[in-house]
């Protein structure tokens, strides 16, 4: 603070700027977290088969895949395999997904007059219901949440192959969200 003063002598004249300099130092890094904000009685998930109650076969494994290398990469809890080892059980479902059309490109038409557009960037959501149970308990220590993740994609030659690029992209979106709503919720 000393170092502060010698360089900017005003602060020391006026009060009111210095205090207004301190709060600014102070709070301009209170955003960042330290350390897990995970309850302190728990420490490893399990985490159960993912149901997919859409129709596409593939969101059930992106999901299931993204999961244990979120909480991996989260680094607040243990992921185990086994749900008798674990403080908790996640239990999730992919209950839907939507695919809607958000940009366009103006293409030739016959009619002169008249203008066609087709669709040239897609964007993608899926959503994920999921809960978690303290080991060997009947009912949910957190209810029923829903997250959703959003991806974007564009049409190229083979439009059914970056149609499941941002089914993945978005479901792992997905998986980060409930990471965090899971890691963060105590």
């Amino acid at each position: 603070m000393h170092s502060i003063i010698q360089r900017f002598p005003n602060i020391a004249r006026q009060p009111a700027l210095g205090l207004l300099v301190v709060v600014i130092l102070v709070t301009s890094c209170a955003h960042y977290r330290t350390g897990s904000l995970m309850h302190p009685d728990i420490h490893s998930i399990a985490i159960g088969p993912v149901a997919n109650r859409t129709d596409i076969a593939e969101l059930g494994p992106y999901v299931d895949a993204a999961l244990p290398a979120r909480f991996l990469n989260d680094g607040s809890l243990d992921v185990n395999s086994s749900g008798e080892k674990a403080d908790i059980v996640l239990n999730a479902t992919v209950v839907s997904y939507q695919i809607s059309s958000i940009g366009e490109a103006r293409t030739d038409s016959r009619d002169k007059k008249q203008r066609v557009y087709r669709p040239t960037i897609y964007g993608v959501q899926v959503t994920i219901e999921f809960s978690v149970k303290r080991r060997g308990a009947a009912r949910p220590m957190m209810p029923v949440r829903t997250v959703t993740g959003d991806a974007e994609f564009s049409e190229f030659a083979d439009l059914d192959v970056v149609r499941k690029d941002g089914l993945r992209l978005a479901a792992d979106n997905a998986v980060q969200k409930l990471v965090h709503a899971v890691t963060e919720a105590w």
